[in-house]
């Protein structure tokens, strides 16, 4: 979907968050169009134990390197991806263009890496490993 560079030295939190405070925002941002998603470490998004999005970060020099993926209008995936896979369009029935997430997913990006209380947010939503259910619901139909 897209790579937000971001200036590193103006961060007020550990790099070590990083990650997770674009998962939270790109969390969000699923939930604005009707997706329940649940961020599972180190950077997935899951809906019933189906990877629905993506967040990659790397850093170069003073960058920040933020790459985001969403499955958002995906009618079915094939191979290995059949049963570990959705979409957005799968999960709600209605089409979301990208191009209409993206904003959604920068404006939660922006106050997510500005918001003391973020924890909170990914705490709600964050599949501990003690729990399974991502990898409980394998084979389960996409439903939000």
């Amino acid at each position: 979907m897209a790579t937000v560079v971001l200036n590193k030295g103006s961060f007020r939190f550990p790099l070590g968050e990083l990650s997770m405070r674009v998962a939270v925002a790109a969390c969000l941002a699923v939930e604005d169009v009707g997706v329940k998603a649940s961020i599972k470490p180190p950077n997935d998004l899951v809906v019933n134990g189906r990877k629905i999005a993506g967040v990659l970060c790397e850093t170069f020099n003073q960058a920040a390197l933020v790459g985001i993926g969403v499955n958002c209008l995906q009618t079915t995936f094939g191979g290995d991806l059949l049963d570990i896979a959705c979409s957005i369009l799968q999960v709600t029935g209605h089409e979301v263009n990208p191009i209409v997430l993206l904003p959604r997913i920068l404006n939660h990006l922006k106050e997510t890496l500005a918001d003391e209380q973020w924890e909170e947010k990914l705490r709600v939503r964050l599949i501990r490993k003690e729990s399974g259910p991502a990898s409980s619901s394998a084979g389960q139909p996409c439903e939000a």
